[in-house]
């Protein structure tokens, strides 16, 4: 992930100060979506009686529930890059960081889930 965020940054590019602080607001939406193709790839690959989930109804409410929570960080990251624009610093580091917190937390909640199944 971070590899693809270097590439995605340097590759065939000049980067200036500003273009890399975007980037790296912007960035809890790469980790977000990353944390639901794991999760779609754990619920692919275990049982459900290993989930601990009754029913597949209680499936598709988790994932409707992981996909609200990647339309939020997603939110938040785009109010994060105008608020740069605007040089409203400060709402800019605020939410960057309830970004990267949620995403933080989807991460290692689905990587839980993953252990879990072992």
């Amino acid at each position: 992930m971070a590899l693809k965020f270097l590439y995605k940054l340097f590759i065939e590019q000049e980067v200036k100060w500003a273009d890399g602080f975007r980037a790296f607001c912007v960035f809890p939406i790469d980790m977000a979506f990353l944390s639901l193709s794991f999760f779609a790839a754990f619920i692919y690959s275990a049982p459900i009686e290993k989930l601990n989930l009754t029913s597949s109804k209680d499936m598709l409410a988790l994932f409707v529930f992981l996909l609200v929570i990647t339309v939020i960080v997603t939110v938040l990251c785009k109010k994060s890059d105008r608020a740069v624009v605007a040089s409203r610093y400060w709402l800019t580091g605020t939410l960057t960081v309830l970004s990267y917190g949620l995403s933080f937390i989807l991460m290692f909640g689905i990587l839980n889930v993953g252990a879990s199944l072992r």
